[in-house]
């Protein structure tokens, strides 16, 4: 995987001091500053948004439990029932905090999806940079002892992969990082899926599969979006696909 560079920006309030003019607010004053220049000074300052980073996980039952080759398991869970899950569905999760604590170490406030859209995690936004990203990648952590896959939703049959909600909100991730990590992709999703690199041009691709030897075609619909593609068998370690 590509190194992920360090977030350039960081959600907070950087306070500059300037020299008091004409219908400034007496409550901007700083008065320590006004006391070392001899000269009322005032605090101006300019908020600084934070980078994101997108992290969309395939939480799909059919996807990651598909043929005899999966090895399915059922994670005991908070409640009485047990969650379904598979060998290569927990390794995705594996490779999934893998990246998210890589993204928040560099400062990105990550938000977590599922293929609908649906947020993973309840995300409560900092006040500062590095206190959102930590937050946003422990809760995700968190969730993901919880975190089942989903046997519900329309046929998977489908070529368009994302809800209408997911597909609107990477209109706003033209410049910033999006991570996928699939269990599944047919070469009619592929190629709707290359369709996104017009307008999403920093993304990651993970699909993890039994034999990846048979995804030649998938592979090819997706070489001309200038994306990372990582076509991997899902026995690998989540150390090595992030080195892959």
């Amino acid at each position: 995987m590509r190194g992920i560079r360090a977030s350039t920006t960081a959600d907070y309030y950087d306070v500059a001091i300037r020299d008091y003019q004409q219908g400034d607010s007496i409550r901007q004053v700083h008065w320590k500053a006004s006391a070392r220049q001899g000269k009322l000074m005032v605090r101006q300052e300019n908020h600084v948004a934070t980078a994101q980073a997108l992290l969309i996980l395939d939480t799909k039952f059919e996807h990651w439990c598909h043929s005899g080759v999966d090895l399915r398991l059922s994670i005991p869970g908070g409640s009485n029932e047990d969650l379904p899950s598979s060998r290569r569905f927990e390794t995705a999760l594996s490779l999934a905090s893998g990246i998210g604590l890589r993204y928040s170490t560099g400062g990105y406030q990550l938000s977590f999806r599922d293929l609908s859209g649906a947020p993973l995690t309840s995300q409560h936004r900092q006040a500062t940079s590095d206190a959102a990203a930590d937050s946003d990648f422990d809760s995700f952590h968190a969730a993901t002892a919880e975190l089942a896959l989903d046997a519900s939703g329309p046929d998977t049959d489908a070529s368009e992969l994302f809800g209408d909600g997911l597909h609107k909100e990477l209109l706003g991730f033209r410049d910033e990082p999006v991570i996928m990590i699939f269990g599944e992709l047919t070469v009619a999703q592929a190629r709707w899926l290359a369709t996104l690199a017009r307008t999403v041009r920093l993304a990651e691709v993970f699909i993890l599969v039994a034999h990846p030897e048979r995804y030649d075609s998938v592979q090819q619909e997706l070489a001309g979006t200038g994306w990372k593609v990582h076509l991997l068998p899902g026995t690998m370690g989540a150390a090595g696909m992030w080195c892959g």
